[in-house]
């Protein structure tokens, strides 16, 4: 078989897989699900493994209550292109500024693992390239429970935040879209560079505007 979801839509399939593998599926066209191990959070000893061993290994983890398990989190980034997420991210993992990155093609997933005392909670940020391309297969990362972070960079900004034809809205609706209870962070960038941050007008009219969800 083809797949004809591209490279996102089997990534998120994969994904959707791993969380809930159905009783009955036992046979997947056109998906090699060794290639996503990594979205699917499953040991590299399985990367030349069929799909029917994979799904069997699933199975048997769903049935011992799914192994050892940390507390995940998934952060998901959206926004437009050159924004700042890819760097936002690498700063939060590393402490340290991204220079000169390239513009990030698709999307790309990164885990943080933070822990406190006892505990370890890891961190699944998925960066998703703001290019119009990509946005109907990114429709498939956006159907999940996660925290949503709206990412810009106000000097690139053609309208006023204010105006329904501000673009940062329209990845925010796409969120809502997807996922109509979700809740979303609203973050500028380029602060170290002398950008200006949102005032008070602009966070009230997001307050207002997005009630619920801000």
């Amino acid at each position: 078989y083809n797949n004809s979801i591209g490279p996102e839509g089997a990534q998120a399939l994969a994904e959707m897989i791993s969380e809930n593998v159905l009783p009955a599926l036992d046979q997947l066209g056109g998906l090699s699900l060794n290639e996503h191990l990594d979205v699917m959070r499953l040991p590299q000893e399985l990367q030349g493994a069929s799909n029917k061993d994979i799904l069997k290994f699933l199975r048997e983890r769903a049935k011992d209550g799914g192994g050892i398990r940390m507390a995940v989190a998934k952060v998901v980034l959206v926004g437009p292109p050159w924004a700042g997420k890819t760097s936002m991210i690498h700063c939060l993992k590393t402490g340290q500024f991204l220079k000169d990155r390239a513009m990030t093609d698709g999307i790309v997933v990164t885990s943080l693992e933070v822990s406190a005392g006892d505990d370890t909670i890891e961190f699944l940020f998925y960066d998703l390239g703001g290019q119009e391309a990509y946005q109907t297969t990114h429709q498939f990362f956006l159907r999940t429970r996660a925290v949503f972070v709206v990412v810009w960079n106000p000097a690139s900004l053609e309208e006023s935040l204010t105006s329904d034809r501000c673009r940062v809205h329209r990845y925010a609706r796409d969120v809502l879209d997807s996922a109509p209870e979700a809740r979303m962070l609203f973050v500028t960038t380029r602060k170290d560079l002398g950008v200006r941050e949102i005032g008070s007008e602009e966070q009230a009219f997001l307050a207002e505007r997005y009630e619920d969800h801000f």
